[in-house]
């Protein structure tokens, strides 16, 4: 009998030790995601402002995301402790199991994100050097993240493109190029009438600010259209500049080259 008290004892002993344990890793547990609750809402209000700031559509989608996310935990772990899990509502309960994680990445991701927006050189126009209308002199020497396409072969990253010879007028063109921009999510940041446009593109993921220039000229042949895309930050661009001004370089010959002769957007004769 007394043998069978020991053992019972000892049970009892370990059943209680691994209760404490559980206890502690849930309290630990609950104190991580109170922290988490809490940091996301102000990192999210913060972002929100950011992100409108430069028009990054999912940066301002992601900060609504974060402060929502920051007010449930807080209203699911920051409450009184009384509260228990058979307390919560079936939602709530289900949320949870799936929510620490989600939650644990979507504050890393804001973090970063927010800490990037902050660099000084992601809210500096990154141009080194501008003429009188205001498009760059050059793309910085040995950069991977601007194309340039000037006058004849002052090209830089281009991989072959050189700046197209368009018809129609310098308004005419630069309406396409207006167009173009809005459609692929730009924002106009400096407009010089017929002549130069410069505006702002963000990417999707982390809110890298891409800045774009666009200078017109006439020649004999036409519209010359001078073109630099370039990244404010970052060694390398995974092809977005050169992706952005082959695009507006296809839209350009559908929009007013079509074939070879003037279209209906571009049907002027272009003067200086």
């Amino acid at each position: 009998m007394q043998q069978e008290d020991t053992s019972l004892i000892s049970e009892s002993g370990g059943e209680d030790s691994e209760n404490q344990s559980s206890a502690a890793n849930r309290s630990l547990c609950t104190s991580g995601m109170r922290l988490v609750g809490f940091a996301l809402a102000p990192l999210g209000l913060l972002l929100l402002v950011l992100a409108a700031l430069d028009g990054w559509k999912w940066g301002i989608g992601l900060a609504v995301v974060d402060f929502l996310v920051g007010l449930f935990l807080a209203h699911c772990f920051g409450g009184s402790k009384k509260r228990t899990v058979i307390q919560r509502s079936k939602f709530e309960r289900l949320a949870l199991s799936a929510l620490p994680s989600v939650a644990t990445f979507l504050c890393l991701y804001t973090l970063l994100v927010v800490l990037v927006h902050l660099i000084p050189a992601s809210n500096t126009v990154s141009f080194q050097g501008v003429d009188t209308y205001g498009f760059p002199l050059r793309c910085p020497e040995g950069s991977i993240n601007c194309v340039r396409l000037g006058n004849g072969t002052d090209t830089y990253g281009a991989d072959g493109l050189l700046a197209p010879h368009t018809r129609g007028s310098r308004a005419e063109v630069m309406s396409v190029v207006e167009g173009w921009v809005a459609a692929h999510g730009g924002h106009v940041t400096q407009s010089t009438g017929d002549v130069f446009l410069q505006a702002t593109f963000v990417t999707l993921l982390m809110g890298y600010v891409d800045d774009f220039a666009v200078y017109l000229h006439c020649t004999s042949t036409g519209v010359v259209v001078n073109v630099q895309s370039q990244s404010r930050i970052g060694k390398a661009d995974l092809g977005a500049n050169i992706n952005r001004v082959s695009s507006l370089l296809k839209v350009l010959a559908a929009e007013c080259n079509q074939g070879g002769k003037a279209t209906a957007k571009c049907s002027s004769q272009c003067s200086v």
